[in-house]
């Protein structure tokens, strides 16, 4: 008789995350691994960086931007994410424990191939349960971004620029797709 396979948690994750070419992440108990991103994803992910902290530094709010790796749990035992790119609440980033941060303003993903399902489905469903603000998708293929917010699981596709604001009374952060994809060439490639 076969053994009964326990529910992975947070912990066996963190055991599996020696090998640094693949990406492995937990939703609701859930194993989900991927590739190491393409060259494209990290050039997206880097203007993406760049464009948020020249943002975010005047309004003293450099240090709320987290890069992967990082562990997003929402103090769970059964969630590991790891968006490319989050802003997160100044006070919970500076408990300097990922168990502690549990506000996310701004969660992005650069999806692949391999991801594609992952990043628009179930994450979408989870960021909106776990009340993220703003959540965009980046799609280095077809050049689009899409976005939820505030707990509504709805995409909507972004026309022409990514707006977003740090706090209610921060001016507005504002990236035109056609400055986030210069040069990107669209369509399936490999690396």
């Amino acid at each position: 008789m076969p053994a009964s396979a326990r529910p992975l948690t947070v912990d066996d994750i963190r055991a599996m995350r020696t090998n640094e070419r693949m990406v492995i992440e937990l939703i609701d108990g859930e194993v989900f691994v991927s590739p190491t991103p393409s060259a494209r994803h990290d050039v997206l992910k880097v203007r993406l960086i760049n464009a948020l902290l020249q943002y975010l530094e005047p309004l003293g709010l450099a240090d709320a931007i987290i890069v992967g790796p990082a562990e997003l749990t929402w103090g769970t035992r059964d969630t590991y994410v790891d968006p490319d790119i989050w802003v997160t609440d100044l006070a919970e980033r500076y408990t300097f424990d990922w168990n502690a941060v549990h506000t996310v303003k701004l969660a992005i993903e650069i999806i692949s191939p391999s991801s594609r399902r992952r990043d628009r489905v179930t994450k979408r469903e989870l960021y909106a349960r776990m009340g993220v603000d703003t959540y965009w998708i980046v799609d280095p293929e077809r050049h689009t971004v899409e976005e939820s917010m505030g707990g509504d699981t709805s995409l909507r596709q972004l026309e022409s620029a990514m707006e977003w604001r740090a706090t209610a009374g921060a001016p507005a952060f504002v990236l035109p797709l056609a400055t986030l994809f210069a040069g990107i060439p669209k369509g399936a490639m490999n690396g």
